[in-house]
């Protein structure tokens, strides 16, 4: 094999399994291609357009039994050693694959089969506001509201949290509708604070969430969120708290 070739090769199938049709293959411009690849379904979208496939573009997709493992990389150009892998279930349950939006799950590769945790949701303008945090209204929020304006002098604080005493996933529901990402601070109980990434969610009043591994005391607990920051983080709709570490 010449890398020489080094062009844009053309195949189509009717399932990514095959078998495929090669068509043809160039070289664009006449200047070499390599590593390229792409698979357009015009069948369904894997996930709702406006999300951009969660902020994410796909890498593989592993297959599991009679549905598949979402396999896909969250590049950050400007700061690329914060660039993530995201692994999300696919079900073909409803004829088309689609993707489970699932902030905790597991899997059970000999079975074929994943199972996605359940968690306690709080609601961020449940919680004590300060600063310059603000409520503000969508229907997209659960409740319909957000907390807005976290960060630069302003945060909330969600209280009577349960936790079980250990190592715990939270997951942040928020929105920013920046062409970027932004960030915001957690901390547990009044102690040290961690920072984590919220990728831009393709509109003010578009959804992703991120998960975050925490520490909760063996019982009732406080989480605050947007303190000691002088940027402004997402709006936060609600938190939710799993069990499982």
């Amino acid at each position: 094999m010449s890398y020489g070739a080094a062009m844009v090769g053309v195949a189509t199938a009717k399932s990514p399994c095959g078998p495929y049709t090669y068509k043809g293959s160039w070289q664009p411009l006449g200047a070499q291609s390599r590593d390229e690849g792409l698979f357009q379904d015009a069948q369904a979208d894997l996930a709702p357009e406006n999300t951009n496939t969660y902020f994410s573009q796909n890498a593989y997709n592993f297959p599991l039994g009679t549905n598949a493992i979402y396999m896909g990389d969250r590049w950050r150009e400007d700061v690329l050693g914060s660039s993530q892998y995201i692994w999300y279930p696919i079900s073909w349950a409803s004829g088309v694959p689609k993707i489970v939006y699932a902030d905790v799950w597991s899997v059970n590769l000999a079975a074929g089969t994943y199972t996605v945790a359940t968690g306690t949701s709080y609601e961020a303008e449940k919680g004590t506001r300060s600063g310059g945090a603000t409520i503000t209204s969508n229907s997209v929020f659960s409740g319909g509201e957000a907390v807005g304006y976290l960060g630069n002098g302003g945060s909330v604080t969600i209280s009577n949290v349960q936790g079980n005493g250990a190592g715990q996933w939270v997951s942040l529901y928020y929105a920013n509708g920046d062409s970027s990402f932004r960030n915001t601070t957690v901390s547990v109980n009044g102690g040290a604070a961690v920072v984590v990434q919220q990728p831009n969610t393709g509109g003010g009043f578009v959804l992703l969430s991120v998960p975050v591994k925490l520490t909760l005391v063996n019982g009732l607990n406080s989480i605050t969120i947007g303190a000691g920051q002088t940027n402004y983080a997402g709006d936060l709709d609600r938190i939710i708290v799993y069990t499982q570490g």
